[in-house]
């Protein structure tokens, strides 16, 4: 794992943290998309803020944190993710995003220079 990590834990017990943390989040993707979206998972943030990395069912959408609207690509999977972490790994520039996927028992892990806006 890169030594510049950002990542969210959701299994703790901060059950009112966590609610005001998914409205928010909530709120950012209504914005955008006009319409409630299905409730977000677990999210990251990425390590200079720009970037909000939220799990929307099987994807992954990225959220300018400047313009609370969805930019860029999403990460599209095949099972819905249970953790998200981005970093840069040591000797890199470019940010890498690492998603637990229980159901497949495996880590994704993908570049994101293709998936930010420039």
């Amino acid at each position: 794992m890169p030594a510049k990590l950002s990542s969210v834990n959701t299994t703790n017990n901060h059950e009112k943290e966590k609610s005001e943390e998914t409205q928010l989040l909530r709120e950012a993707l209504v914005l955008k998309a006009g319409s409630d979206p299905v409730t977000p998972g677990p999210f990251a943030v990425t390590p200079d803020g720009k970037y909000l990395l939220v799990a929307v069912g099987s994807s992954v959408r990225i959220v300018n944190t400047a313009t609370d609207t969805i930019s860029g690509r999403s990460i599209d999977l095949a099972t819905p993710p249970a953790g998200i972490a981005v970093g840069t790994p040591t000797g890199k520039k470019s940010l890498e995003c690492y998603i637990w996927l229980p159901q497949e028992r495996r880590l994704h892990m993908t570049g994101l220079s293709g998936f930010l806006p420039e």
